[in-house]
């Protein structure tokens, strides 16, 4: 997956957590919605400063855009990003069931229970 699309992922996986519609952040921004559908598919790249716009308006930090992305390498036009090798389904982030699992984890105010979750939730094998 491409940083662009990586990104869009990202910010759809936020929206939907903070419960604005792509028309409301659209109109936050000062951007068409159609805009911001392709920022979420990552069709159009997001300048630092429309990214630092986007994270004020949904409340989190501008590395949170960039989390699961670790670079290739250090320097050099050689490098490129990539995820760090876990897979998931881009559709999965429209889910009720992922937007209601992420906020309940969230409202876990103790940050070490939360670790604990986390753990538990990593732990349990597939079936």
């Amino acid at each position: 997956m491409d940083i662009n699309k990586h990104i869009g992922n990202q910010l759809k996986l936020r929206r939907l957590f903070v419960g604005l519609s792509q028309e409301k952040l659209a109109e936050r921004l000062g951007v068409t919605f159609q805009q911001v559908q392709k920022y979420e598919k990552g069709i159009n790249k997001i300048s630092a400063a429309r990214l630092f716009a986007i994270s004020k308006v949904l409340n989190t930090s501008i590395s949170h855009f960039f989390e699961g992305i670790e670079p290739k390498c250090s320097v050099g036009p050689e490098c490129s990003l990539l995820e760090d090798g876990s897979a998931y389904d881009e559709d999965i982030l429209s889910k009720k069931e992922t937007r209601d699992l992420l906020k309940a984890y969230y409202f876990i105010e103790n940050s070490q229970t939360r670790k604990h979750v986390l753990d538990l939730i990593r732990a349990i094998p597939e079936t």
